[in-house]
């Protein structure tokens, strides 16, 4: 089972989310505490204050989730005779905010570049192939 002692644990899910099956609650538990390890690698081996601090952002970024139902789930949607098996929570766990309060813990801050895979929209190719050039 995931967890960080004295950030989150499976106990604390459940005390915070007690209305997710317990599945989804172990699903919560993985998800937070990845985002721990992601952005706040210090914290595991921090002192008890820097872990009380991570503890009180996780804990809203959890009930935050739950309060949007956001929790990891799925929902029936039927069209026609159709239907289709749909997960129920976002693209993320937590908000930009939250990501940037947990590296500030560790004293980093959070990339502030292109997505990851995407390609800067000012690169000038149109010369590069002989296909192009003739184009012109």
């Amino acid at each position: 089972m995931a967890e960080i002692p004295g950030v989150i644990t499976p106990a604390d899910i459940e005390r915070w989310a007690p209305s997710l099956p317990s599945g989804d609650q172990n699903d919560l538990t993985a998800e937070a505490v990845a985002l721990v390890r992601r952005h706040a690698p210090c914290v595991a081996s921090g002192s008890d204050d820097l872990k009380a601090e991570a503890r009180g952002i996780i804990r809203r970024v959890v009930q935050a989730a739950v309060a949007a139902d956001a929790s990891i789930g799925y929902s029936l949607e039927t069209i026609g005779p159709f239907t289709a098996r749909m997960e129920k929570r976002g693209a993320s766990l937590a908000t930009a905010s939250d990501i940037a309060a947990l590296a500030a813990l560790c004293g980093g801050t959070t990339s502030s570049g292109l997505p990851l895979g995407s390609f800067p929209d000012a690169m000038n190719v149109c010369g590069l192939f002989a296909e192009r050039r003739r184009a012109r």
